[in-house]
């Protein structure tokens, strides 16, 4: 149990290094930022399926940090299916 644990804690620590997981990291950091600050404002409701519940943003680009649309984690999951087939 201890190894299992040992090798997740290695790969986990490969995974966050890589440049893409930083750059996407940089991304979510600069958004968050500003929708702390008030120069964005969270919508109340999901962009694709209207329900009103904890939204996440979604980036079609993170060179882009400050373009995302708001959906819910069912439609996050779906938008990601979706890209993963084509």
């Amino acid at each position: 149990r201890d190894q299992q644990k040992q090798r997740f804690n290695e790969w986990q620590r490969q995974y966050q290094s890589r440049e893409e997981v930083k750059f996407r990291k940089r991304a979510n950091a600069v958004l968050n930022y500003h929708v702390k600050c008030g120069n964005i404002v969270k919508p109340n409701k999901c962009k694709l399926c209207e329900e009103q519940t904890k939204l996440e943003s979604h980036h079609k680009d993170y060179n882009e940090a400050l373009k995302v649309i708001w959906v819910c984690r069912k439609c996050h999951i779906m938008i990601h299916k979706s890209l993963n087939k084509g």
